[in-house]
């Protein structure tokens, strides 16, 4: 089994406690405040009839207030399951976004497509299980409008946490663990030299979310860092 099958079928398992975690868990809380919050920021780059690209989209949670708010709104997976729950969760409830299933980076059909035609592009905790990250990232460039954004978080490698996971990933045993999964963690200055290169400009940046945090934010309470946080968060234009 390639790494691609075996990644995609990780989710197919995982999809409903996965998607029940992210919209119950207190420690998806925070994500979920910081990546509504970005949303709301970059609204303005759908006003003119540019598309929403929500890559990676699982259950749909992520993108589902800006497909509330009419904007056309395409939401990409390769996991049949997390799409699945995503086209029920939408049934009854208004707008419709369009949910394809492909894994990224992108076939060349989806990339033409699609090219210059998204005002913003949403990227959430995808990059980290991809072989070819770089690749996929030059497609988001390639899809973006001139002056279109994408909003993208991974995990931040510089944390003390992260460290911690990086040793467990090699005696962890259960199949169910995204760290058998997990291709890469992201060096912040590291992520930003990339961006560059790529031909994107910084707009913001942001780490969020404690390790443990139900008992590490009593510590640290609104403090947040390079080696604290355990994700980080830009938002570059093209």
């Amino acid at each position: 089994m390639n790494t691609r099958d075996s990644v995609r079928d990780y989710f197919d398992r995982v999809a409903d406690h996965f998607a029940a975690n992210y919209r119950k868990e207190d420690a998806f809380e925070e994500r979920r405040r910081i990546w509504h919050c970005m949303i709301e920021e970059n609204l303005s780059r759908l006003k003119d009839g540019g598309l929403c690209f929500d890559m990676g989209c699982g259950d749909g949670s992520l993108s589902r207030p800006v497909v509330a708010l009419g904007y056309q709104t395409i939401g990409i997976d390769q996991s049949e399951n997390m799409l699945a729950l995503a086209r029920r969760q939408c049934e009854g409830n208004g707008p419709v976004p369009s949910y394809i299933q492909a894994s990224l980076p992108l076939p060349q059909d989806l990339l033409e497509k699609y090219r210059d035609t998204a005002g913003l592009i949403l990227c959430s905790s995808l990059l980290e299980y991809l072989d070819d990250y770089e690749r996929a990232l030059m497609q988001f460039h390639g899809i973006l409008r001139k002056g279109g954004r994408l909003i993208l978080s991974v995990p931040n490698k510089d944390a003390l946490y992260r460290m911690g996971e990086r040793v467990l990933r090699f005696v962890l045993t259960s199949r169910n663990s995204y760290l058998k999964y997990q291709r890469h963690q992201f060096r912040p200055a590291s992520l930003r030299s990339t961006m560059g290169r790529l031909g994107y400009t910084l707009v913001h940046e942001q780490y969020f979310a404690l390790p443990i945090q139900r008992y590490s934010s009593k510590l640290f309470g609104n403090f947040r860092g390079r080696r604290l946080a355990t994700l980080y968060l830009l938002v570059v234009e093209k």
